[in-house]
């Protein structure tokens, strides 16, 4: 195929993935989630067809649904992580950089990891600089180029709070424990944090933490003859992850409507619709309680080795 063909190619293969990207799907999907009503659940005898009222599944589905708000609130939780992982692909893709279909395939791991973490620091990721008029835009120039076309749009409209939204988005994304515990089906609740008490000779216990609300989960680490056993926690505010979801959906709309006028040659066309007034503060904190155990016969112990 010649290169003129291998690019027609891959810009119908962009503008299909783009035309098919909904930005405020996870957004949206909150109202279905915050919706409840009892499941239409029932077990049944095989031979007389009677309901078994006691059944020992149905008691653990009904306790499901009693826990159901707090999952829930977990669940808007990872829906954001979806969302602004979406974001930062976003931004990284379009002309100059490459299309968004082959970066949502093949940035992972440790380098997509480098770029949620530079963006944290307010550093344009490696790999992803860009000149205007010969010289590198700063970061700042950079995230207004990438959403407006514009470097100096943002400055210019007052509109510094769409970076720092950008940034904390990023701080968030690159620690990555609360989306990998659900991943990988880590334990995990939503509840308060452990507590860890100091109890000296007085007997006056003293708490040596604050307790979060938010998910909890754990992690398993080992060396040769070490293992790390840690409780974390990161803390969820009530109704901070449906705004921030709304703000995001902003910034996708925009910038989809953006990618594909650039694929048409027709950027002067394009609406630029962002978020404004909104409420920055990352407001996500995170602990550890971190048990090692050091000894090889521990370490035997909890592989659950036998005598």
């Amino acid at each position: 195929m010649k290169d003129s063909d291998v690019q027609r190619h891959v810009d119908d293969l962009e503008r299909q993935c783009l035309e098919s990207l909904d930005p405020f799907a996870h957004f949206v999907l909150l109202d279905s989630v915050d919706t409840f009503n009892p499941l239409p659940f029932a077990i049944s005898d095989k031979i007389t067809g009677e309901t078994i009222s006691d059944h020992p599944i149905s008691d653990v589905i009904r306790l499901s649904e009693s826990k159901r708000q707090d999952s829930v609130k977990a669940l808007k939780r990872v829906f954001r992580y979806f969302s602004s992982e979406t974001l930062v692909l976003m931004l990284l893709s379009g002309r100059p950089l490459g299309p968004f279909v082959r970066l949502s395939n093949v940035l992972r791991g440790k380098k997509l990891d480098d770029t949620f973490k530079s963006i944290a620091r307010k550093e344009v990721p490696e790999g992803f600089a860009l000149k205007f008029e010969g010289q590198p835009l700063s970061f700042e120039k950079w995230i207004s180029e990438r959403i407006t076309a514009d470097p100096d749009w943002l400055s210019e409209n007052g509109s510094g709070q769409i970076a720092d939204l950008i940034v904390e988005e990023a701080a968030m994304l690159s620690n990555r424990g609360t989306i990998n515990a659900f991943k990988h089906c880590r334990p995990f609740s939503h509840a308060n944090s452990p507590e860890v008490v100091a109890t000296p000779k007085d007997g006056e216990r003293r708490p040596l933490n604050e307790t979060l609300n938010g998910i909890n989960w754990m992690e398993w680490k080992e060396n040769q003859d070490t293992i790390t056993l840690s409780y974390l926690s990161e803390e969820i505010e009530d109704g901070h992850d449906q705004q921030r979801l709304f703000s995001i959906g902003l910034l996708l709309d925009s910038l989809k409507r953006l990618r594909l006028a650039q694929l048409g040659g027709a950027v002067e066309n394009f609406e630029l619709i962002l978020p404004t007034d909104m409420k920055t503060g990352l407001r996500v904190r995170h602990q550890k309680i971190a048990i090692k155990y050091a000894s090889s016969e521990s370490v035997e112990t909890l592989h659950g080795a036998n005598e």
